[in-house]
């Protein structure tokens, strides 16, 4: 017997919620990090059908926002368990080991042509991400059509700044 996917599953109810940013300091990047600048075209795609993938395959709902210099979402989920495998998923993306290397014609963003001489240090660039979670008990006071889903559905987004992440680490640091 196979599982159905989340399209053929009853809706439920989202009672996990979690927040998570990660900004990519300049200073400490990875390898993984500065390929993932020079070619933002090739890098961000391959992340963006990542987080669409693996949010529409957990049921999760919500905002992210991807860019060179981070990552900033806010997801929804059906149950603690989706909330925790997409934290597991996400820890566990290697941007190299699954996106490779671009073609041999592509270029940099600064228009330099291709080539591989990095040495790869740490493939997961979600290593180390900051998680805020809530996990909250359907309440039996409340009547059914009181309860509101926190976010109708799933928006994946590629943007030049993750505001955010940059305001929080001039605050902060």
């Amino acid at each position: 017997m196979t599982t159905p996917s989340v399209s053929e599953q009853p809706q439920q109810q989202h009672d996990a919620v979690v927040l998570f940013y990660k900004y990519f300091d300049n200073k400490n990047s990875s390898s993984a990090i500065r390929w993932l600048r020079q070619y933002p075209e090739f890098y961000l795609d391959h992340v963006y059908r990542f987080q669409k993938d693996v949010c529409n395959r957990l049921g999760l709902k919500g905002r992210i926002l991807l860019a060179t210099e981070g990552i900033n979402g806010t997801l929804s989920g059906a149950s603690k368990e989706a909330i925790r495998e997409y934290r597991k998923a996400m820890e566990g993306f290697d941007l190299i080991g699954s996106a490779g290397y671009p073609d041999e014609g592509a270029t940099t963003k600064i228009g330099q042509p291709f080539s591989v001489d990095v040495k790869e240090d740490n493939p997961f660039i979600f290593s180390g991400i900051d998680w805020k979670e809530s996990f909250l008990h359907s309440s039996t006071t409340c009547a059914a059509e009181e309860i509101r889903e926190p976010f109708p559905n799933l928006k994946v987004s590629i943007v030049k700044e993750v505001s955010f992440c940059v305001l929080w680490m001039r605050l902060f640091q």
